[in-house]
């Protein structure tokens, strides 16, 4: 039984996790992101993780899923987004489309 309370604790853990990931960056829009990317949840939890710098081991320990499972959602999120790996995949996260503080209807022209 105490596993499966660790295990709730980790997947709050994760969640917690994610949503500070979008708070301290503050200037990416993730649910833009997803939407016009069309990610899953699991696509999203595997972009969080890499956008907090996780590896994919770490990602895969607080989602509680194999690394095999991680690396696969992280190459179906390659391909939605047309990138070739993190560095791409990052550098299109933080293209000015996706800053909050650049969108046109965040700011009155």
């Amino acid at each position: 039984m105490a596993s499966v309370k660790l295990r709730k604790s980790k997947r709050s853990a994760i969640d917690r996790s994610a949503s500070c990931v979008v708070q301290r960056h503050d200037l990416f829009d993730l649910e833009r992101f997803a939407r016009m990317h069309n990610l899953t949840v699991a696509e999203q939890r595997a972009l969080m993780g890499i956008v907090s710098g996780r590896s994919v081991l770490e990602i895969a320990a607080l989602a509680e899923r194999s690394p095999e499972t991680i690396r696969s959602q992280l190459k179906r999120l390659y391909a939605k987004t047309r990138t070739s790996g993190q560095v791409e995949l990052l550098h299109r996260i933080y293209d000015p489309m996706f800053r909050k503080d650049a969108r046109s209807d965040d700011n009155p022209a």
